[in-house]
């Protein structure tokens, strides 16, 4: 992984050096992010387009078992007639699960990679780092900062993001140069944005304690705007409390994380879920659902029944092509 994470601290690096602002730099590595999942996001909205042209059919099985929700039997074949449409049609329900299982691995590593720019963004050694942390905590009193943060040996505790804001210092960078010779001509990322260190852990006694409520706001707006713009199946529609749940707990758990984490982390979500919605804007409208009329849903009916054809292709009206070959059955 360590290679993973310099290679993300490489990017950060080079982003910083030529925007000249390491929260730039963030922001369009998320950017960046976005457009290398965007194949995924393609297949997932292509494969809830294509959910969405077999409602008529889903329909016509669901009404053929109305009225007999209770009977555990008739729901088990139900289900399984769904599942025949399904393959029938070459559906698979699980393809859109892919760009959401990605998102967790990929935050991990941003995660470290953001935490730890010391190690993977300057590439300072172990033995470097030692050095630094052990002139910084017998010299504490010189940086303004608290017995407490230094242990037993003498040597500091606090986090990289933490040496970095203190290297930041022009003053107390050439101190700490001037005895740790291996950082000399090094340039540290700088975390700060009006003063304020970014690459500190938001509280309630700081300017920071925007992030998590601001993060909180962006996903949960976000989530109900993704919603608003994607194909909601039969199941979700009917279940109205668990999809409020959702919307609820999601961005609570990340505000809960956000005042755990550094605030870049915060700031990398919030961007994030913007990017995500406008993405999803513009899938929507390459991608269009397709819209029926009650002829459509008798139409599926009376093919169940056998009394008519299968035949009827239900489109979106508007033929489309994708610039990404991701599909076997693209033209």
């Amino acid at each position: 992984m360590n290679y993973i994470y310099q290679a993300i601290g490489t990017v950060l690096s080079w982003f910083d050096s030529f925007l000249g602002s390491y929260l730039l730099a963030i922001i369009l590595f998320a950017i960046v992010i976005k457009l290398l999942m965007l194949p995924l996001s393609i297949k997932q909205q292509k494969n809830m387009q294509k959910q969405a042209t077999l409602r008529p059919k889903e329909m016509a099985i669901r009404k053929k078992y109305k009225g007999q929700e209770n009977d555990r039997d008739a729901m088990l074949r139900m289900q399984n007639e769904m599942q025949d449409m399904y393959r029938a049609n070459n559906y698979n329900q699980f393809a859109g699960c892919l760009p959401m299982l990605i998102q967790f691995p990929v935050i991990i590593i941003i995660y470290n990679a953001i935490t730890q720019p010391l190690s993977y963004i300057c590439r300072f050694s172990a033995e470097v780092l030692t050095n630094i942390k052990t002139f910084i905590g017998a010299n504490y009193e010189l940086f303004n900062l608290a017995a407490s943060t230094v242990d037993d040996k003498g040597i500091y505790t606090g986090s990289e993001l933490q040496i970095a804001s203190i290297l930041n210092n022009s003053e107390w960078f050439n101190t700490i140069a001037a005895e740790v010779t291996e950082i000399a001509g090094t340039t540290v990322p700088n975390f700060s944005l009006w003063g304020i260190n970014l690459g500190e852990i938001p509280s309630f006694t700081s300017w920071l304690i925007l992030v998590p409520i601001l993060s909180f706001a962006v996903q949960f707006g976000s989530m109900k705007l993704t919603r608003m713009m994607s194909y909601q199946p039969m199941e979700m529609q009917n279940q109205g409390c668990a999809n409020w749940m959702m919307d609820i707990m999601m961005p609570l758990m990340t505000t809960v994380i956000a005042f755990r984490v550094p605030a870049l982390l915060g700031i990398y979500w919030i961007f994030q879920g913007i990017i995500g919605v406008v993405q999803q804007f513009i899938l929507k409208k390459i991608f269009p659902m397709p819209t029926f009329t009650e002829e459509d849903y008798k139409e599926a009916e009376r093919a169940m029944r056998g009394k008519g054809t299968a035949s009827r292709n239900y489109d979106t009206g508007k033929k489309y092509r994708s610039l990404h070959n991701i599909d076997a059955d693209d033209e």
